[in-house]
């Protein structure tokens, strides 16, 4: 089932705080405001238990929420150019149970009038762990390495100002994709009676494999990756199996398991649909892909060098009856889809 496309999840965040100098604050012109702080989380893919992307409503709602996964949040606000931190050094921790719905152990936290808010939140905190360094909202960095790691990492920011917010209103919180990722379909030729059969497939080494988003205001950008490194392998991605047939009708799709077939290498990339989860980079030359079928082997360059966040970049490779392959590109956005679930924390 394929989880990790873009879909929207409502989530409200009733964020609750007592300040201790609260009582301070309601002696000032800026005084706490009775409302509490709460958040529309959208867009948040990733929830069920087989890491998979959700590609349409259907599958959607035939998953639950995995009891234990979570969104790290920050939150602060300014008031007179001085910051105060909702939470710091560590994001509040808003974890789902099994009843699909969300807790956080934590107090209340309620708006202050005239000041100015800035949240930051991050999926899937429990995957990413001490990967993701803040000590505040106004800054996130995060080290993934794709070849450990295949969970879709979603990030967002929002800024508001208490002046001109209808505090009664939930925060909108828009997560966005921060990776990319590559998919490849086989299939003979038109008109073609052969049946053939996709055994192996890997990346040579120009894909690096590592990276750190810095997602910090004010240039706060999904496509700010740095730190790129190349892995230790000589074959990223490598992927085998017992031998996914195709021909002219039936398709083959890599880093995946049909029924009746056994994948031998790289089960931990068989987790998306045969999606494989990449760095945005732009690469010096394009990368190139190394596949088996039984009668040939092949060496095939991507033809790009560009990969942007929160695209897929999936490849169509038809092989002809004289062994030669054709392939095509097709890029698309991660589809943005509703779903049935009301998450309250």
């Amino acid at each position: 089932m394929l989880k990790r496309n873009l879909y929207a999840i409502a989530c409200c965040i009733a964020l609750t705080a007592v300040h201790g100098c609260q009582e301070k604050q309601e002696e000032n012109s800026w005084q706490t405001s009775v409302m509490p702080i709460r958040c529309h989380v959208s867009s948040v893919s990733g929830m069920s238990g087989n890491r998979s992307l959700i590609e349409s409503n259907d599958q959607l709602n035939q998953i639950g929420i995995t009891k234990g996964e979570a969104i790290g949040l920050w939150g602060d606000f300014t008031h007179n150019g001085e910051v105060f931190h909702e939470f710091i050094n560590t994001p509040l921790t808003c974890t789902a149970t099994e009843n699909n719905t969300w807790n956080y152990h934590d107090y209340t936290r309620y708006w202050n009038n005239h000041a100015q808010y800035k949240f930051r939140a991050f999926f899937p905190m429990n995957a990413i762990g001490n990967k993701a360094q803040a000590a505040d909202a106004a800054s996130l960095n995060i080290d993934y390495n794709t070849e450990t790691l295949q969970e879709d990492l979603l990030v967002t920011y929002r800024e508001i100002n208490t002046d001109t917010w209808n505090l009664e209103k939930a925060v909108p919180l828009e997560m966005q994709h921060a990776l990319a990722t590559l998919k490849f379909v086989f299939k003979m030729e038109e008109g073609s009676k052969r049946t053939n059969s996709l055994i192996s497939l890997h990346l040579d080494k120009q894909l690096k494999t590592a990276g750190r988003l810095i997602y910090n205001t004010p240039n706060v950008s999904i496509n700010s990756w740095h730190n790129l490194q190349t892995s230790a392998a000589t074959q990223l991605y490598a992927w085998a199996n017992s031998g996914i047939n195709f021909n002219a009708t039936t398709q083959a799709v890599a880093y995946t398991t049909p029924q009746g077939t056994t994948t031998t290498m790289g089960a931990e990339y068989c987790v998306s649909n045969g999606h494989v989860l990449i760095i945005p980079q732009e690469c010096a030359v394009a990368p190139t892909i190394s596949l088996t079928t039984p009668t040939k082997a092949y060496n095939v360059s991507l033809g790009t060098t560009q990969f942007t966040p929160g695209k897929q970049y999936i490849y169509t490779i038809t092989v002809r009856d004289d062994d030669e392959l054709h392939i095509t590109l097709r890029i698309k956005k991660w589809n943005e889809l509703d779903s049935s679930y009301d998450i309250n924390f």
